[in-house]
C-alpha cells in the first residue's frame, strides 16, 4: 500500500473482500486495532454482507492477529 490512510486501506480491504466473494467464502469477523476504526462505518454500509467488526481496546492485541504476524516474521 502507498499509505496507512483510511481511504486506502478500505480500498485494499474491499479488493480483498471482493476477492473471497467471487471465490464462494464470505468474511463474517473482521478483527483490528484502534488504527482501524475510521473503517468501522465504512465496513458497515459498503461491504456486501457487513461483517462484523471487532476492535481491540487501546491497550489490548488481538491475539490470533499477532501470532500470525509472529509466524510470517519467523
Amino acid at each position: 500500500m502507498s499509505d496507512r490512510k483510511a481511504p486506502t486501506i478500505f480500498k485494499a480491504l474491499k479488493n480483498m473482500h471482493n476477492f473471497y466473494l467471487q471465490r464462494g467464502f464470505q468474511i463474517v469477523f473482521i478483527k483490528g486495532d484502534g488504527e482501524f476504526k475510521p473503517l468501522q462505518d465504512l465496513i458497515q454500509s459498503e461491504l456486501y454482507g457487513g461483517p462484523t467488526f471487532n476492535l481491540a481496546s487501546a491497550n489490548e492485541h488481538v491475539p490470533e492477529i499477532e501470532r500470525k504476524i509472529r509466524v510470517i516474521k519467523e
